[in-house]
């Protein structure tokens, strides 16, 4: 985590204040490999993909063995039962 520069005597803010929020955020943001219901192994990839809508900054999937996706932040909250905007640290299950 970075921090900013101060004079003496005053204490450094750190650029992500949430450490937790920004490791959360960049974990949803990651489709993990997984081996889907017939054995087939699907490797790992970042959202958003190079073919994806910018917007699709979001892995979403309804259990760990079936079609991981990129998708946007609405989706994302419906899908997966996490309110990214009602809590302090920026998550919240549903």
């Amino acid at each position: 985590m970075e921090t900013s520069s101060v004079g003496v005597g005053q204490s450094s803010m750190p650029r992500c204040l949430l450490a937790n929020a920004c490791a959360l955020s960049a974990h949803f943001r990651v489709c993990e490999p997984y081996a889907d219901p017939k054995g087939r192994y699907h490797f790992g990839f970042h959202c958003p993909r190079l073919s994806d809508n910018k917007t699709y900054m979001f892995c979403c999937h309804h259990n760990n063995t079936a079609f991981k996706y990129c998708c946007n932040e609405t989706e994302f909250q419906g899908v997966m039962q996490l309110n990214i905007t009602a809590s302090s640290d920026g998550f919240a299950h549903k």
